[in-house]
């Protein structure tokens, strides 16, 4: 429906486009002489945006324009067609990809109406796009009068291009090279004569091929997978049954985790009243086996796929439309292992609007393409960039609504694909660029409360605690709650514990705008404390020892304390050597970080010193001529005094070094049993007691 703008406003617009400063914006954007509904995004390497959508005139065309990181257009194509066809000729974008070299590569179904059986045929147009202008680098025209062929979507490689689609009812895979030309081509027909079409396809990091199908009774989809030229190597068929009948698909997308695992993102519905439900099924990569298939359900509600986004590692951004007498874009965060995370509705695209498409720019910004209608010319399409929500961040437009995931059964069977007959049909094409004008409004400010907020720690153990301090809110109040736990208003922060392992999220939402909203994630674990083992034997005060851990944990923080010993206190799993100076028992201990419960061990420090032979040879020989205890810890405080049998002194000394030669008055002693008391102390031991040690020695002769 044509606008009508004011000549000054439209004057603007042709001045010259001034560079603006990269920012998270949400804008609208319309033609002055036509409706544009938009059909498609893709960002490319430069972090442009490339937006596309159709226009009717007297047939549906498509529209090409292109913005800079600030949302500002920098180029704007029409597409017309000329052929020798008939005029009712229309086409569409289908899919649209980022090219190496930084242009796009676009896919346009060409539907046209030959005097044929069929009616109504279908071609498609490849084409690559140049960023700096949209002009046309090359183009394919594949097709013919009396062959319906459609490819519906694109992954490309770093050899190439790999289109999915159908061609006479078969499911079509085709590699192409970066001008266009034919690589190799692999056709499969299912079983019956149904249409069978790969809707989307996705290619993992060892170059495996994902490609999901529809069939035309709408009642199963297929998911097969193919090696890396093309060839079967599985393909699995799921259904759904429920109450009377079976349920019909209306949508599949498919993504894979980062080391490759498939996960589908569909609709579903029931013939009769509107019963439009989405489900997430991650399968098995090696047979297409079901691992976890999930379903979001309302009965006051519709809701519809749109697109399916791979984060990283296992994590995933969905989005869909959100039905409840009117149409809103939704999106949720899903990860593999813990499900999902949080859901967000954009609340500036209600009134029967629907997210269209995301894309991810190289520098982690997320797009989205979202068109709003209304029964005015007011309708809007709405382009927005964020950084923030695919960080758990929502920004001014989004609000949160929690949504439950509930368990979903699948029917699944395997599929045989038939090989088909090879065909590349291609014809040339001529294309004529038309230019109409698109505008932008801003429609959404940046003056919204700052939720920003750190955390202590983020990885706990069972009955630990953490704190959330606000970095950002600059005093304004926040409502903070964590998961399963009651919420709490503060301008500063709050602390929360965890007495159960688990994953927890605590959030902070503005009081003033409660659409601003943000989360973080914390780990719960239950960890038992470890056990201290002593490395080191101690046989003297003075000595150092080493301690260390049965189990060690590489996500914990743990904390040492050695009662008596030096240094007092380590920070660490693995401490030096700890040295005690004194004699006595002491408590070794570990504490994990933000956990109850510690570990605990006893040292024991005293003197294991002494060494006495109890026989002697005073023969003049050198060989155990002397009689002497040895001392294995220094002594500071020594007196050993002998005995003979009758109690008379016959040696003493002062000296640990010195020894008894076995004479008495400078006269050989007699071959007898003696007596030895000892005592003695180390000064360096404060506050130990002398130890006073007796034995027998004998003089032999």
């Amino acid at each position: 429906m044509a606008k009508l703008f004011p000549f000054t406003f439209i004057a603007l617009l042709l001045l010259p486009v001034v560079p603006m400063a990269a920012q998270n914006f949400q804008r609208e954007y319309s033609s002055n002489n036509e409706d544009i509904d938009l059909t498609n995004l893709v960002v490319l390497s430069n972090g442009q945006a490339v937006v596309a959508g159709s226009v009717f005139l007297q047939n549906l065309y498509p529209v090409l324009f292109a913005l800079a990181p600030d949302g500002t257009v920098l180029w704007r194509k029409g597409l017309r067609i000329n052929t020798n066809q008939s005029p009712q000729d229309f086409f569409s974008v289908f899919s649209m990809q980022p090219l190496p070299n930084g242009n796009a590569l676009v896919l346009m179904p060409n539907l046209y109406t030959p005097l044929t059986p069929d009616l109504l045929s279908t071609r498609v147009i490849i084409t690559e796009v140049s960023a700096s202008n949209g002009n046309i680098v090359w183009q394919r025209y594949i097709g013919s009068e009396n062959v319906q062929t459609l490819y519906r979507d694109a992954v490309v490689l770093a050899d190439g291009i790999l289109l999915s689609g159908y061609i006479k009812r078969q499911y079509s895979l085709a590699k192409i090279n970066f001008s266009g030309d034919l690589i190799w081509q692999k056709n499969y027909a299912g079983a019956g004569t149904e249409k069978y079409v790969f809707n989307s396809v996705a290619v993992s990091p060892s170059g495996d091929i994902y490609a999901t199908g529809l069939s035309s009774d709408l009642n199963v989809v297929s998911l097969s997978k193919f090696d890396e030229t093309g060839e079967p190597l599985w393909s699995k068929s799921y259904a759904l049954d429920e109450g009377s009948g079976p349920r019909i698909f209306a949508n599949l997308d498919i993504a894979l985790s980062a080391d490759g695992q498939p996960v589908l993102w569909g609709t579903s519905a029931v013939l009769g009243p509107v019963d439009h439900q989405v489900f997430i099924m991650q399968v098995n990569p090696n047979d297409g086996d079901i691992l976890v298939a999930q379903t979001i359900t309302d009965p006051t509600r519709t809701f519809t796929t749109s697109d399916i986004l791979a984060l990283q590692g296992h994590t995933f951004l969905l989005c869909m439309g959100d039905g409840n007498s009117k149409e809103i874009a939704h999106y949720l965060k899903y990860d593999l292992e813990e499900g999902l995370i949080w859901s967000h509705m954009d609340d500036k695209t209600t009134l029967t609007g629907i997210v269209i498409k995301t894309a991810l720019s190289p520098d982690g910004y997320f797009y989205s393409a979202s068109f709003r209608a209304s029964f005015t010319p007011e309708s809007a399409k709405i382009i927005t960039r964020t950084d923030q929500l695919l960080t758990n961040k929502p920004d001014c437009c989004h609000k949160n609504d929690p949504l439950v995931l509930e368990d979903q059964i699948f029917t699944v069977r395997d599929q045989v694909l038939t090989p088909a007959a090879q065909q590349w049909i291609e014809t040339d094409a001529v294309f004529t660029w038309i230019t109409p004008n698109i505008v932008t409004s801003l429609i959404c400010g940046d003056n919204m409360t700052n939720v920003d907020f750190e955390l202590s720690d983020t990885i706990l153990c069972t009955g630990g605690c953490v704190s959330a301090t606000s970095t950002g809110a600059g005093g304004a109040e926040l409502i903070w709650a964590a998961t399963g736990q009651p919420s709490v208003i503060s301008s500063t922060g709050a602390s929360f514990c965890f007495d159960a392992p688990g994953e927890y999220a605590i959030f902070a939402t503005s009081v003033q705008d409660s659409c601003r909203r943000m989360a973080r994630r914390v780990t719960v674990r239950d960890v038992a404390a470890p056990a201290i083992i002593q490395l080191d034997s101690m046989t003297c005060p003075g000595e150092c020892v080493r301690f260390a851990l049965d189990t060690v944990g590489a996500d914990f923080q743990y904390t040492w304390t050695f009662q008596g010993g030096t240094p007092a206190t380590f920070v660490g799993a693995e401490p030096g050597p700890v040295c005690y100076p004194q004699s006595g028992q002491f408590k070794v201990a570990v504490a994990l970080a933000e956990c109850q419960s510690q570990a605990e061990a006893t040292v024991a420090v005293r003197y294991r010193n002494l060494l006495t032979p109890n026989a002697f040879t005073p023969n003049g020989d050198n060989i155990n001529d002397r009689f002497q205890p040895l001392l294995k810890c220094p002594a500071t405080d020594y007196h050993l005094t002998i005995y003979d049998r009758w109690g008379e002194k016959v040696f003493e000394t002062r000296n640990p070094d010195d020894s008894w030669d076995g004479t008495i008055n400078k006269k050989s002693g007699l071959a007898d049993t003696y007596a030895w008391v000892l005592e003695l102390a180390d000064v360096r031991d404060a506050g130990a007691n002398t130890e006073m040690l007796k034995g027998e020695v004998m003089l032999l002769r």
